[in-house]
């Protein structure tokens, strides 16, 4: 389960939070254009699942990895996009996950996990690889405090678990008519990453089954007559995760060197605004629409751009744009409302309550509403507000110092307003509640 640890920070362009596993800590990252195609991506293959309220999420690390999770949450690393070579790849990893929970390994590994006597991430990271690319101490981790036998066991069921979503992939990808070919060349790409790390290890040291035997089963599967085509969308979504993932000189280093693209240009624009040269950044953003680039994801970036020249009047307008094309994103309803708060206008409110109402999981946007009736002095609204964003976060010490805060506001203003009054009503109950669990 994803516990959401600490504050949201604004880099570059995208949104970023931060959420823990039972592993790691991971930023995740929140752009409406990289939203936009990955839920494009992967929409097929969800509708043919069956699973409803799955959710998808981009994660900022050079490991070539993914997993999914009993919330159904799939995350795909950055380095994992970085190094696949098409739009298939991805999306055969997407269908590998959404196997996991349709076959609820989460559920089956906890059980499996209880029954062994010791613990396995396998109850809450179901993904491609645990022992990958230049972190094999995460697969180890899994296993330590396990006895060899019992180690053995668990391993194998994990590996069942991996193959049974081998099989499961397979089968969305050809209700879809989508390329297996994706999936087996992203073993490829895979089994040569292992092996910069591993000289011939035995599969029952390993999380998952032999890349190898993976491949080998995909391939077997494999039409002869399947081919895969070039994706330019995919190029710019490959390229805007890079430029959004790591440093403004290697973005700029990276991209100087390549053929002139709407993706090349695109990337080179973020990495020239991220070192505040505009006059660069917007000539290439300039160049990457005449290459390509949808006018909906052009203005957005204007938007982004004018916001962190601290321009918000133009942000607001360029925004607009975007929406007019069609850019209906929960993150741009946020965007908007950055501005607007930047510009101390009331209409930020409407904003941030449009966007909450799209995306309940961004939790940051219940401090931010807080922020905006802080500003308009109305401190019972507020604390409301930040109880909300405390008790989501699990900073429950924190919530509960809000909670007595309204308390106390609503009397000495003499508060009437049923919905606040209502609130308090269900705070108390809550931690009332919580005190008697305790």
């Amino acid at each position: 389960k994803l516990l959401i640890l600490g504050v949201i920070k604004k880099v570059v362009f995208a949104l970023v939070f931060l959420y823990a596993s039972n592993a790691n800590a991971l930023s995740l990252y929140y752009d409406a254009q990289l939203e936009d195609y990955l839920n494009k991506m992967a929409a097929p293959l969800k509708k043919s699942s069956g699973l409803r309220d799955v959710r998808f999420y981009i994660a900022s690390s050079n490991q070539i990895n993914a997993f999914a999770t009993e919330n159904k949450e799939i995350v795909l690393y950055s380095g994992l996009i970085e190094k696949s070579k098409t739009k298939q790849q991805v999306q055969g990893v997407l269908a590998h996950e959404l196997g996991h929970l349709i076959a609820q390994h989460h559920v089956k590994s906890r059980v499996k996990s209880s029954d062994s006597g010791f613990n396995t991430i396998a109850g809450t990271i179901l993904g491609v690889g645990a022992i990958i690319a230049g972190a094999p101490q995460a697969g180890y981790a899994a296993i330590v405090g396990g006895g060899a036998a019992d180690m053995s066991k668990a391993l194998a069921h994990s590996r069942t678990h991996e193959n049974e979503a081998d099989s499961i992939a397979i089968k969305l990808l050809d209700e879809n008519n989508i390329s297996k070919k994706g999936l087996a060349d992203f073993f490829k790409l895979l089994e040569r990453q292992e092996n910069n790390f591993y000289k011939d290890n035995p599969e029952y040291l390993s999380t998952h089954p032999s890349t190898s035997n993976r491949k080998s089963f995909i391939t077997a599967n494999i039409a002869n007559d399947e081919s895969i085509k070039n994706d330019e969308d995919f190029d710019i979504f490959k390229a805007k995760i890079f430029a959004l993932t790591n440093k403004a000189e290697k973005v700029i280093n990276y991209y100087s060197a390549k053929e002139d693209s709407a993706a090349t240009s695109l990337a080179l624009a973020i990495g020239y605004a991220a070192q505040n040269d505009f006059s660069m950044a917007f000539k290439q953003l300039d160049k990457s629409k005449k290459l390509g680039l949808k006018g909906i994801w052009y203005y957005d970036m204007l938007g982004q751009m004018m916001y962190q020249k601290a321009d918000f009047e133009e942000s607001v307008s360029f925004y607009a744009k975007s929406r007019e094309l069609g850019n209906n994103s929960w993150i741009l309803d946020f965007q908007i409302a950055e501005s607007l708060y930047a510009l101390k206008n009331k209409k930020a409110l409407d904003y941030y309550f449009k966007s909450i109402s799209k995306f309940e999981y961004f939790y940051y946007t219940y401090k931010r509403i807080a922020d905006v009736y802080a500003y308009q002095k109305e401190m019972s609204k507020a604390y409301v507000y930040l109880t909300i964003y405390n008790l989501k976060t699990g900073k429950t010490k924190d919530a509960k110092r809000y909670y007595e805060l309204l308390e106390k506001q609503i009397e000495k203003d003499n508060i009437t307003d049923p919905i606040v009054l209502q609130q308090l009503a269900d705070f108390k109950q809550y931690f009332k509640l919580e005190k008697e669990s305790e």
